[in-house]
């Protein structure tokens, strides 16, 4: 699926109670497995907003920019020898094969993922909600100290053979732009004012 989500915040909604703002302002981000449906519902959601407008009698000024990140495709090979190196620490009973599966949250990973080959592991040993009040490390060991051992083993692999890994795991690899320039043609041509 396209896993499409859309917030919003209301930054501005008016000045006075029982009073119909005459300005309003809201943020909206718009995230999705790829940058293709990415762009095609934010067109979807400027054309609501202009059609919400327009059916009030009121004037519509959107400011699209390029502050989302785009979407994370991990690499299968890395994460290939992430998990065989897992499964020999750890064990095979705490190790989960999630690098071809869309994750919910949002990180600048998915940009770097657009031009090389990127692995995003998650690892236990904290409890509560990520981001919030409660989030804690509960076990050291789970949190600090098997990532450290499994990365240097996941380097060790890619380097070993005078790199030979390393190298056909970036030969293999199909980035999602050409070069570094389309990358950032892309985030210009999503910066645009557009008063309706």
């Amino acid at each position: 699926t396209d896993h499409v989500r859309i917030h919003y915040i209301i930054t501005k909604g008016g000045d006075s109670a029982n009073i119909v703002p005459d300005d309003v302002r809201m943020e909206f981000g718009v995230r999705a497995a790829t940058v293709e449906t990415m762009l095609s519902v934010n067109e979807r959601v400027n054309a609501a907003i202009r059609a919400g407008a327009a059916a009030v009698g009121a004037r519509v000024f959107i400011d699209d920019s390029a502050g989302a990140y785009l979407p994370c495709h991990q690499s299968a090979a890395l994460g290939q020898i992430y998990l065989e190196n897992a499964r020999e620490i750890i064990g095979s009973t705490n190790t989960e094969d999630c690098f071809g599966v869309h994750r919910g949250s949002s990180t600048d990973c998915g940009d770097v993922a657009s031009l090389l080959p990127l692995l995003h592991p998650y690892f236990g040993g904290a409890d509560g909600e990520p981001h919030g009040a409660d989030f804690e490390i509960v076990d050291d060991e789970a949190a600090y100290v098997l990532p450290a051992k499994l990365a240097a083993a996941t380097v060790i692999d890619l380097l070993s053979d005078s790199a030979a890994e390393a190298k056909r795991i970036k030969s293999d690899f199909r980035p999602a732009f050409t070069s570094r320039d389309e990358y950032l043609r892309l985030f210009s041509s999503l910066s645009r004012k557009c008063p309706a």
